[in-house]
């Protein structure tokens, strides 16, 4: 049971650095986007 407990556990760990690391990649992909429009 505690086995099943702690792969839970690391799951629910790497979910949520996935979702960081993709709202910050999104974010700064967004600020990248601008800031080609505003230079041209």
């Amino acid at each position: 049971m505690s086995f099943i407990v702690s792969i839970q556990r690391n799951v629910n760990e790497w979910y949520e650095k996935t979702i960081v690391y993709t709202l910050s990649f999104r974010i700064t992909f967004m600020l990248f986007l601008n800031k080609g429009n505003g230079n041209k």
